[in-house]
């Protein structure tokens, strides 16, 4: 790029960008992949209103060139303009072709389409990367509220055979580093001290694999603090054939001073929702916004220096007599790109879909397969408003939560209690109980510079935490007075200390007067949250405080039922059911403790609830049992412990299909093995549901497997079923 061309080249990609949009919006039409390119599209669009604002500041920018922020800024230029030319290139001859129906028309290869959609995907990521960088960099070159960018070295990967050589390009990677980022030169020489010191210590790695050192081994909290960052930059180094070192880092912003972790009331979100006993005839309604001139509270705390980004997020469920839809808005206000409008009207379908069983399970594989054949979408919906990232996030499947990331799901999405994805992640970073890869892949996906600051933690939450240096025995010395308090999502310290198995802090907590039945925004105890975390010993303390077993979330839950889904250790339900607490309790799906521990495959939970009482033939507001939840989730020992116990299994649900209907839609040689001893003689074969389908007609719409070696294992055993009747 010449260096007095700035502007013009900037023009130059928006008027390339502009083309390419239009052509991706011609393949748009193209069924199998409609998600894809509209992310695309809206991806590209994100870049041409950051570079619209570089453009505003050409003239600026040409007078600076030889600042370091400018050549980087330079440098992105370069990135993007390529990645926008290789783009228009892929779209004009790989992917497409003449349409001779439609004049001036294209159509998408279908054979191009299966070769080329990870590379259509690679591209989307790399211009969101390059889009994300220019607004940093734009940020630094800019803005005056920008104090300072600091690099952030989180690891340094040396192969076995580094050496002092290999060290020495290190230290000239570093320097061309530091040079476009200001601010950064004392992390770096910060760095080549460590390295320095890391030249005297014998390579301990004695199988040849690559090995990793933290530079950070003692800050256990420091990823979740320092959470402004930009995508992680992969610096490389080579020596030779073999050795290789490479430095993972992240540039660090940090708007006007305001501190990590911010409890300054100008971050708190006000909200709106209508009252509960309105929502089924006019619907929800749910309004939030945050940093919004004249309606945000004024600060509170000397330190904070105020948001620099206004949001307001609507989000609308139809009364379910109207429309079985939802409306959601969110308008934001950002610092580089402008104000982001995004509207969406998500379908809600049915439990029976296949993605909500495969975002349980964690499938990308085969989501993204009923994504490209348009049988499902990131942006659906169950009734509850939760979409499949929703369950990912839940369920802790970090490759699913990235893959709906990457194909347009929303992270802010609000089901019909106000939960978000982004929610519960930061609940799971925190709980103190999900793995370190799942807690550092968590915080890198959801890292929303400005979300932390509205969960409004006070000291006592901070120190329960560990944000805070400050134990919890000296703060509750100090005082006791804000033992109650609740966070943005309602939780109390209590909540948390039992969602993190903290018991010492759970127990200092009580004895200070903390309240065991506050309630978050889902209705959740914390007894809930203690036996959610398996923590047995949170849990009986809890009880021995006067804990209500009797309570239930916004969902209908018991504490029995959750622990059933979240727990493998029997010992807690053994504790709660000795407790008296109902065994057979339902939730509004009609569901028991028993559906929740089949649905999980918790094989121990439901043996031990068979065993103690459980009822296994209560059947759900959709007419299954326990049955129905082993055969959809293929839990093969519960289903084989319900045939020995002679369960009904001629229980017809709400639309009519029978267990055969169940079984056909979700194809198991093994489990057909298991029902071939099982009584089905009372079972209508030939049942037609309220679609008109009969067991057969629904084995035929299957579309993955072998299919002709599934009819003739289904048609067999449908045989021995009229053969004993």
């Amino acid at each position: 790029m010449d260096p007095l061309s700035i502007t013009a080249s900037i023009l130059a990609i928006i008027t390339a960008s502009e083309k390419t949009v239009k052509g991706l919006a011609k393949l748009r039409s193209f069924k199998h992949a409609v998600t894809e390119f509209s992310a695309l599209i809206n991806e590209v669009s994100d870049l041409r209103l950051i570079l619209t604002q570089v453009g505003l500041l050409g003239a600026q920018l040409e007078q600076d060139l030889n600042e370091g922020p400018v050549i980087a800024l330079r440098s992105l230029l370069r990135r993007a303009e390529q990645q926008v030319q290789d783009l228009e290139e892929y779209v004009q001859y790989d992917l497409s072709k003449p349409d001779v129906d439609a004049p001036g028309g294209v159509k998408v290869k279908k054979k191009s389409w299966a070769l080329h959609q990870e590379k259509l995907l690679n591209i989307q990521q790399g211009i969101k990367t390059t889009r994300l960088n220019l607004g940093t960099a734009l940020g630094v070159v800019t803005s005056s509220t920008m104090n300072r960018v600091e690099l952030r070295i989180q690891q340094v990967v040396s192969s076995q055979e580094a050496d002092s050589k290999l060290l020495q390009r290190i230290f000239e990677q570093s320097t061309a580093i530091s040079q476009s980022l200001p601010g950064a030169q004392p992390d770096w020489n910060m760095l080549q001290r460590l390295l320095t010191q890391a030249g005297a210590i014998p390579n301990r790695a004695s199988d040849g694999a690559d090995s990793t050192t933290s530079l950070f081994p003692n800050s256990s909290t420091s990823r979740l603090i320092d959470h402004r960052v930009s995508p992680t930059r992969h610096y490389e180094a080579q020596v030779g054939h073999m050795a290789t070192v490479q430095i993972k880092a992240q540039a660090q912003v940090y708007r006007r001073r305001c501190r990590p972790w911010c409890s300054c009331s100008c971050h708190k979100k006000t909200t709106f929702r209508y009252p509960k006993l309105v929502r089924n005839v006019i619907g929800n309604l749910f309004v939030g916004y945050t940093g919004m001139p004249g309606l945000t509270a004024s600060c509170n705390e000397m330190a904070c220096q105020q948001r620099s980004a206004a949001s307001v997020e609507v989000t609308y469920y139809f009364p379910s007599w109207l429309l079985s839809r939802m409306l959601s808005l969110t308008l934001t206000l950002t610092a580089f790109g402008g104000p982001e409008l995004n509207l969406r009207m998500p379908r809600m379908v049915n439990w029976t879909t296949p993605l909500w069983r495969l975002s349980t399970v964690g499938e990308s594989d085969q989501i993204g397969r009923l994504f490209s054949t348009a049988k499902a979408s990131p942006y659906d919906v169950n009734a509850y408003g939760q979409s499949a990232l929703h369950y990912a996030v839940g369920y802790r499947h970090v490759e699913l939560c990235q893959f709906l990331i990457r194909s347009g799901a929303d992270m802010n999405l609000q089901d019909e209690n106000g939960k978000k994805p982004i929610d519960s992640a930061w609940d799971i970073a925190l709980s103190n109980t999900a793995t370190n890869v799942v807690v550092e892949a968590f915080t890198q996906l959801f890292s929303d510079g400005e979300y932390l600051e509205t969960r409004q933690f006070t000291p006592l939450h901070k120190s329960i935490l560990g944000l805070s240096r400050t134990a919890v025995i000296t703060m509750l010395d100090d005082s006791t007075a804000r033992v109650n308090i609740s966070d943005a999502n309602g939780r109390t310290p209590l909540s948390w200390a039992a969602s993190r198995g903290d018991h010492q802090a759970l127990e200092a907590l009580l004895n200070s007067g903390a309240d065991t039945r506050i309630v978050d925004m889902e209705g959740s105890t914390p007894l809930i949250y203690a036996v959610e975390s398996g923590d047995a010993q949170c849990v009986s303390t809890l009880i021995a405080h006067g804990a209500d077993l009797g309570a239930t979330n916004v969902f209908g839950a018991t504490a029995l039922q959750l622990a059933c889904k979240s727990s493998r250790d029997t010992g807690i339900l053994a504790m709660l059911i000795d407790h008296h607490i109902d065994i057979n309790a339902i939730d509004f799906d009609g569901d028991t403790a028993l559906n929740s521990a089949t649905r999980h495959c918790h094989t121990h939970n439901a043996l031990f609830l068979l065993q103690a009482g459980a009822d296994p033939d209560i059947a759900n507001v959709a007419g299954e049992t326990a049955v129905h939840m082993a055969i959809y989730y293929f839990a093969y020992d519960i289903l084989a412990e319900l045939v020995r116990r002679k369960v009904n299994l001629a229980v017809i649900n709400s639309r009519g299909c029978t267990l055969l209907h169940a079984l056909a839609s979700h194809y198991d040689a093994r489990m057909l093995g298991i029902l071939e001893a099982a009584d089905l003689g009372h079972v209508d074969v030939d049942k037609v549901d309220v679609d008109g389908r009969t067991c057969w007609d629904e084995l035929a719409r299957q579309g993955d497997g072998d299919v002709e070696k599934m009819k003739r294992g289904f048609a067999t055993f449908l045989n021995r079923i009229r053969g004993r009747v």
